[in-house]
């Protein structure tokens, strides 16, 4: 076992009389990336900013690099990086203007052009803040979140909104920085990020954990299990898909149909058969191997979102 930095123990909050988080607790282990996910309202954001310290505890303890967050905060924030969900800079000064000001903030020294550098963005030097796209902007709040050099750090929704090749680069800056033994929590609804650059996985729902192991340990529980993919079967009524129901392991969630099986070549007979007498098409069939996506549905899906399984 690693050198635990982030403990948790029995953490519940509420607001209003709501319950947001209900008796919560994990460790982290230095060094490792940690990918938080849920569905929305599920409690990650609360849970990520109680752990930073900016949400006051109301019931269970957080220690961060062994010491309490909240008694001694103001030791343990020198040692953290925080890139939040939204941030607002200043957008007439350039990257070097504004990292020179975060720098004195912070009381430390730092080389710009290094920390650009870091992130891909030496080049933009004096590009003001405004003008940046959007990875760019991303990526200079990562820059900002690990110029006090962090051993922890904590990143909301990072890459929400980037296109895929910004979120590659991104990704790319993340795992140097494991390298580098900087442990990670990063929260995100992108299931296929949190599959290739996490060691483990938390999954948050209504308010609690349900699962918590790696992401090829979370997917080996459903068993190797064959996934056929249908789009655009939108056309069927409850009492067509419950003759689907009755004959294979099935899921619909926004307008998708999942099909879960050990047995393709069966199961596609069986299903186009089925197509075929009912006068129905599709506009696309995939098959694939289970996935983190599956993990997720497994065990967030309810009726109310139009699960249906056997």
């Amino acid at each position: 076992m690693g050198n635990h930095v982030i403990q948790v123990k029995n953490l519940s909050k509420k607001y209003n009389n709501v319950v947001v988080l209900d008796n919560i607790s994990f460790d982290i282990e230095e060094g490792n990336i940690v990918g938080l996910v849920g569905p929305n309202g599920a409690g990650k954001t609360t849970l990520l900013e109680s752990i930073e310290g900016l949400r006051k505890i109301q019931k269970g303890t957080i220690t961060v690099l062994d010491k309490s967050v909240e008694t001694d905060y103001k030791n343990i924030q020198k040692r953290i990086g925080i890139q939040l969900q939204r941030t607002s800079l200043i957008g007439d000064l350039t990257l070097k203007e504004t990292l020179r000001l975060y720098t004195a903030l912070y009381r430390v020294k730092n080389n710009t052009k290094e920390l650009l550098n870091k992130v891909d963005l030496a080049e933009f030097a004096n590009k003001k803040v405004k003008h940046l796209s959007g990875g760019q902007y991303q990526r200079f709040n990562l820059c900002l979140a690990i110029l006090n050099v962090p051993k922890i750090l904590f990143l909301d929704e990072p890459t929400t909104g980037l296109d895929p090749i910004a979120r590659k680069k991104l990704w790319s800056i993340i795992n140097e920085l494991k390298q580098q033994n900087v442990t990670i929590l990063i929260t995100t609804h992108y299931l296929e990020e949190a599959q290739k650059i996490c060691d483990e996985i938390i999954i948050l729902h209504n308010h609690k954990i349900i699962a918590q192991d790696s992401p090829e340990n979370l997917i080996r529980q459903i068993k190797n299990e064959k996934t056929i993919v249908l789009d655009g079967l939108n056309n069927i009524d409850e009492n067509e898909f419950f003759e689907l129901k009755k004959q294979f392991k099935i899921k619909r969630i926004n307008g998708q149909v999942f099909i879960y099986t050990y047995d393709i070549g069966k199961v596609l007979n069986i299903l186009f058969q089925w197509l075929e007498k009912k006068n129905k098409e599709v506009d696309n069939i995939s098959v694939r191997s289970a996935n983190l996506e599956d993990v997720f549905l497994k065990y967030t899906t309810t009726k109310t979102d139009k699960e249906i399984t056997s």
